[in-house]
């Protein structure tokens, strides 16, 4: 009887414990479906936290790195701003806001572009002293950007920022995640869209150009979607997104280079005619990749233009 008893009281227990850790699981999940409403707000505020800790960390000594941080910084809460201006009806004006960031991210821009300029030809075969010649043209006006760079950054306008977030957080605690998931992908699909028209259009180097910018929202984006969405596997041909960001990457630093190169050819006339002819030869042969790699990326694409649901 004892036994039988014992053994009831045991069953009793594991079952208690079974029930009570459901429930809690279950709680759990309603709380994270709850937080999901204020998700996207908390989110754009570790961005901005990151973007701002950044932009402390270079106000005294900025270095190429810090610099190109600040960038990646602004471009995801770029994007982010894009998605608010949609769930706001037009009421957010995603322009506006930019602006804040504007001279920040133009100015850390060409100093990024000149020192990626100078690590690029150095991958190429090209005798010392012409990389050398080059990269003292390329550094010509390293100091006049940096003091850009650096007046920018001491000007940037927090306050201003601060407003703009209390407006998104009002902007946030009205919309429910519902709302908000759908958008996103209303978003995705607009973008996947876009990228695929262009695509279609033509093969230059404007185009490419826009196709990067539509990319780099849609990588953004997608990314934004799934971590609200836990539950719901990315897509395998959205991995395409991440896969090629360093080939368009790098197709965009070849462009900058060619016309760095081009400048630096025209500055250039009192080396000898030899020496400029294996920069000129460089040039053309950057031309040619350039080309040859849209047909490429065509196909590389190809599997993400179908609609996300």
């Amino acid at each position: 009887m004892y036994l039988i008893k014992i053994s009831f009281d045991i069953r009793h227990c594991v079952l208690y414990g079974f029930v009570r850790n459901s429930y809690s699981i279950l709680k759990r999940k309603q709380m994270k479906k709850i937080e999901s409403n204020i998700y996207l707000y908390k989110y754009y505020k570790k961005e901005v936290r990151t973007f701002l800790s950044h932009l402390d960390k270079v106000k005294n000594i900025p270095n190429e790195k810090s610099i190109h941080q600040i960038r990646v910084d602004i471009k995801r809460l770029r994007a982010v701003i894009h998605l608010f201006e949609r769930l706001s009806a037009d009421k957010f004006n995603s322009k506006e806001y930019f602006n804040v960031f504007k001279s920040v991210y133009n100015s850390g821009g060409r100093i990024r572009e000149t020192q990626v300029n100078i690590n690029y030809l150095s991958r190429y075969k090209i005798s010392p002293t012409l990389v050398k010649q080059y990269r003292n043209f390329a550094n010509a006006n390293k100091e006049k950007l940096y003091k850009k760079f650096k007046k920018a950054v001491a000007n940037f306008d927090i306050e201003l920022l601060k407003k703009s977030k209390t407006k998104i957080k009002k902007l946030c605690s009205k919309i429910d995640s519902k709302v908000i998931n759908d958008k996103c992908l209303i978003f995705i699909n607009e973008e996947l869209k876009n990228t695929e028209q262009l695509l279609i259009a033509g093969d230059n180097n404007a185009i490419m150009h826009n196709i990067r910018i539509h990319l780099k929202s849609l990588n953004a984006i997608v990314s934004l979607y799934y971590k609200m969405n836990p539950d719901k596997k990315p897509k395998k041909a959205l991995t395409v997104l991440k896969q090629n960001g360093t080939s368009i990457g790098n197709w965009h630093d070849k462009i900058e280079l060619i016309k760095s190169l081009e400048r630096f050819i025209v500055k250039s006339e009192e080396l000898k005619s030899r020496k400029l002819h294996t920069i000129v030869t460089l040039v053309n042969r950057l031309k040619k990749e350039n080309q040859s790699f849209f047909k490429v990326m065509e196909q590389k694409l190809k599997p993400i233009f179908k609609p996300v649901s």
